[in-house]
């Protein structure tokens, strides 16, 4: 689904905040990121209220941590990345762990900018594996107020997509085909137990080559994951993609209808 670029609500918090120590918590950084769950919710015009590292919304509250991974300062510009790990309705969600990266003129605008990061690739999918309508709402909501489509299907599982974040620029005209990357995880699929599971993925693409491709299987590195998407043929060009996906027990709820099939000249590899 082609998706065009946009910027989340900006929310700023209250009072002024203090700078983080490297590779360490950092509670600005998790205050920030509630305020983006808030604002994914706005799209979808559902009520949020946000506390500090707290957003809750009709039944459902979302509790952020959020940790320094890595901080480098040039000048008076700084970079910084952040893991962030979400309790939901008081149940720790590892396998739900995420990431963002953000920079600019101060700490503040980094938390801000990597907090936009994570919830354009990971807020998106989460919320919309939380309600679990079976419709890409939150994704969709992202671009237009046009009917939302079916989430995905793969094997025993729902497949909630985030945002397919591809920076650069693709030199063949070819649609990425979902579906064919979801079948190519199925091996990783069948052996899901119960509970929420994700997949991460992250690579640069040269030419023909994928290249520092960066994945992760319910909050941790697989090899094996990169492997699998390694081998689907994504459009040739020079980019860098990031695509999320969360994973919830089957089938699609009742009344939602299975996505058809991709038109076999976009989906040929």
């Amino acid at each position: 689904m082609a998706m065009r670029t946009f910027s989340l609500l900006f929310l700023a918090a209250c009072g002024s905040s203090p700078e983080p120590a490297a590779n360490g918590p950092d509670s600005a950084a998790a205050e920030a990121l509630a305020g983006r769950i808030c604002s994914l919710y706005g799209r979808i015009d559902m009520a949020c209220e946000w506390s500090g590292p707290v957003a809750t919304v009709e039944g459902h509250e979302y509790k952020v941590d959020a940790e320094v991974t890595s901080e480098i300062k040039v000048g008076s510009s700084v970079t910084m990345e952040f893991a962030y790990d979400l309790t939901i309705d008081g149940k720790a969600e590892p396998a739900l762990r995420g990431q963002g990266l953000g920079g600019g003129a101060s700490a503040e605008a980094a938390r801000e900018q990597a907090a936009d990061d994570w919830a354009r690739v990971f807020g998106t999918a989460i919320i919309d594996r939380v309600q679990h309508t079976g419709r890409l709402q939150t994704l969709q909501a992202l671009q237009d107020r046009q009917s939302p489509p079916p989430a995905f299907v793969s094997g025993e599982w729902v497949a909630y997509l985030g945002y397919t974040d591809l920076r650069g620029k693709r030199t063949e005209d070819k649609t990425i085909d979902i579906q064919a990357v979801l079948t190519r995880l199925t091996p990783l699929s069948d052996a899901f137990g119960e509970g929420n599971h994700a997949a991460y993925i992250q690579f640069s693409r040269a030419g023909s080559a994928v290249v520092e491709p960066e994945c992760t299987l319910d909050g941790r590195p697989s090899e094996e994951l990169c492997t699998l998407v390694s081998e689907y043929a994504w459009p040739e060009g020079s980019y860098l993609l990031k695509q999320y996906i969360v994973f919830a027990p089957g089938p699609l709820p009742e009344g939602i209808n299975a996505r058809p099939d991709m038109p076999e000249i976009e989906a040929r590899e």
